[in-house]
Parts: C-alpha cells; sequence; structure tokens
C-alpha cells in the first residue's frame, strides 16, 4: 500500500486478488479501480514526486517501474523472489529485499543493480505482548517550537580523507547520488530545478509577474501570487508550505475537464483570486463554462460546468414565429374568402333583382321566365 503525498490517491493490492487498485480516500472504496494487472503477491512504493509506481514481483523474480500518467512500463528481471519495495524520495534508488540474498539498490530508471552485505544477521523475530512490554523511559517535557519548513535538498558537504602516513594524501568528496535519467516535460519553468522529472523551486515563491503552469510543480517553501496566474494542460503546484493567492486566476480548459486541481499545500491563509477568467480551447459558441472555487485545508480546487445556451432557445424560437407566420396566413385566408362570398353574394342578388325589375316593365311573366330557364 502506497498513498501520493501530493493528492488524494491511495495505491495497493490485495491478497484476494492480482490487480493493483488505486482509490479517491476522500471519496472511498466507491472509487476504487485497476490501473495494472498480473501483480499477484507484489510489493509497491509510489515516487509522489515523479508520479512512478515501482513494484517488486516475487513470482517472477522482476522489478517494476508503472508510469500512472501514460500506462508505460519498463521492466529489469533475475532476481530470485524480490520483495519490501521502498522508493527513496530524495536520492534516485529504490531498495527492495531479495529473498535468500539480501538488500538491493537499484537507480529509478531500473539500472545499476547494487547488492548490500548479504550476510546481513537481522536477529529473531521478537513480538511484544502486554506481559513482556519494555519499561517505557522518562521522557523530557515536549518544547512547543514555532513553526517551520523543510529546507531545500542540498549537495552532501565536502570531507577530508583520514591521514596517512603518504605526504601526498589530498581531501576526497563524500560521495553524491547521481543526477536522475528522468526527463522534465518542455518547457522548462525559469529559475527551477529538473529533479525526478518533475520542476521542482528549491525555496519559497513569490508571483509578482504574469506565471503559467503548464506541468506539474513542487515548492520547496511558501508560495505567493500577487499577478495574474495561469493553469494550462492540467498542471498543479504542490507547495512544501503556506499558500496565498491574490490577483487574477485564468484556467485554459478543455471541453472535457470537469474538475481542475489549482494547489496541494501545507497551510492557507484564507486568501482568495480577486477575479477568475474560463478558456475553453474547443469550446461552441452555444456553450456557457462556469466555474466554483473551494479553498480546502489542504487544497484548492475548481469544479467546472458547461450549460447550453443557445440550441434549445434558438430552435424554440424559431418554432414560435414560424408557427405565428403560419396562422397569420390562414387567418388571412379565411377573411379574404368571407369578403370574395359576401361580395359574390350581393352581386348575383342584385343582378337578379334587376331582371325581375326588367321582366315586370315588359309585363312578363317572372314564373315564365322561370320556368324557360329551368328548360334552358
Amino acid at each position: 500500500m502506497s498513498k501520493d503525498k501530493f493528492s488524494d490517491w491511495l495505491y495497493f493490492v490485495t491478497s484476494d486478488s492480482s490487480d493493483v487498485f488505486r482509490l479517491d480516500v476522500t471519496v472511498g472504496i466507491s472509487s476504487r479501480e485497476t490501473i495494472f494487472t498480473d501483480a499477484s503477491s507484489a510489493s509497491i512504493s509510489l515516487d509522489s514526486t515523479s508520479k512512478l509506481l515501482y513494484l517488486a514481483l516475487p513470482n517472477n523474480g522482476t522489478i517494476m517501474r508503472y508510469n500512472v500518467a501514460d500506462g508505460s512500463i519498463i521492466s529489469t528481471s533475475g532476481f530470485d523472489s524480490p520483495k519490501s519495495i521502498s522508493v527513496d524520495h530524495i536520492s534516485p534508488l529504490i531498495y527492495f529485499w531479495d529473498e535468500g540474498f539480501g538488500i538491493y539498490s537499484i537507480e529509478k530508471d531500473l539500472t545499476n543493480a547494487q547488492e548490500f552485505d548479504q550476510s546481513l544477521d537481522l536477529g529473531p523475530l521478537v513480538v511484544w505482548t502486554p506481559t513482556n512490554l519494555p519499561p517505557v523511559p522518562p521522557t523530557a517535557p515536549p518544547t512547543t517550537l514555532p513553526p517551520t519548513t523543510a529546507p531545500p535538498v542540498t549537495d552532501p558537504p565536502v570531507t577530508e580523507a583520514p591521514t596517512t602516513s603518504s605526504p601526498t594524501a589530498e581531501p576526497t568528496e563524500a560521495p553524491t547520488a547521481e543526477p536522475t535519467s528522468i526527463p522534465c516535460p518542455e518547457p522548462p519553468v525559469p529559475n527551477s530545478d529538473c529533479v525526478g522529472g518533475v520542476w521542482v523551486f528549491q525555496n519559497s515563491v513569490v508571483i509578482e509577474e504574469p506565471f503559467t503552469v503548464l506541468h506539474d510543480i513542487i515548492v520547496n517553501g511558501d508560495f505567493v501570487t500577487n499577478n495574474t496566474l495561469t493553469i494550462d494542460g492540467g498542471g498543479t503546484l504542490h507547495i512544501r508550505g503556506c499558500a496565498s493567492f491574490d490577483g487574477e486566476l485564468v484556467l485554459k480548459i478543455q471541453r472535457n475537464d470537469t474538475v481542475i486541481e489549482i494547489a496541494h499545500y501545507e497551510c492557507y491563509d484564507n486568501s482568495e483570486f480577486d477575479d477568475l477568467t474560463l478558456n475553453v480551447h474547443d469550446g461552441v459558441s452555444c456553450e456557457k463554462a462556469t466555474a466554483r472555487q473551494q479553498y480546502r485545508e489542504k487544497s484548492f480546487v475548481v469544479f467546472i460546468s458547461f450549460e447550453n445556451t443557445c440550441d434549445t432557445s434558438s430552435s424554440s424560437g424559431f418554432q414560435t414565429w414560424y408557427a405565428a407566420i403560419i396562422v397569420a396566413v390562414v387567418i388571412i385566408i379565411v377573411i379574404v374568402a368571407i369578403i370574395v362570398g359576401v361580395v359574390v353574394k350581393k352581386k348575383l342578388h342584385s343582378d337578379s333583382q334587376k331582371k325581375l325589375v326588367k321582366m315586370m316593365e315588359s309585363g312578363q311573366d317572372p314564373r315564365l321566365s322561370a320556368a324557360i330557364d329551368q328548360e334552358d
């Protein structure tokens, strides 16, 4: 089992499965998902900085490195039964126990395996029970110290070799860890160092000019922003100190982005950004993106939602106008038909009256005329 130091993800292997799982500790077991298979009896250790998961597979004598971000895998084999793997978060090494041989160290790129003294005597296993617990030594009262931040990692100091009988003995340097071979994403972050595939600020950072976060960045100290901070490409700030936010926050997102993790920190001064601007890379004119900021005790998260603002409304508006035009045309046609009918009826009645008057004036019997008209 291994917990990501910079997020809420927990990685673990169960005894009844050969899969590696992860879950969000803030959600619970319902968020469990499989990220790797064929890892029966494996021990795991996560490098939280580079998001690389290391596995010791005792069944086939293999050490494996799994990239959580892109799913890529590298491995090396030839061991007997590797177990109990552990990542060194300072140096570029990992350690594991190979049953029957001893403790090994190996580079994080899985090269240059080194064996420790295989004759190491670990001594018998002692299980303490309530009846044979050793006495607890007295302890001094606790001392309250002011809060401090962890100092940045520096190179080991230079030490002198022990004096010998040779007059030409010269001082030598203590052995230093070789730099990691894991490259950092491009472009580089100004004034930072590439450590384990992640750009790292070795001291506190104060942002006085516009600053863009394109990748995950680690800050070994406090982080203060007084200008525009732009988050582009899903990068997150991992602050090993206190955070203070001011100025404008600009988020460049995709249409499928719903949760943006802005920062993880150790403490927070309850400050907030003055403005928030959303830029959707592949957005459409009919969608409106809205954001809800959530400043938590240890992290800052923005939730994104999208709303269709024109498709439905424009369609219904067009249908309303279309129906109104049709109704108006029908009404006009009916009115015209009524008018024409009335006019024609009046004209026919007038012609009939005129004909009757003429017949009466000429002394002709109207009934005879009607019978003649019927015969015709």
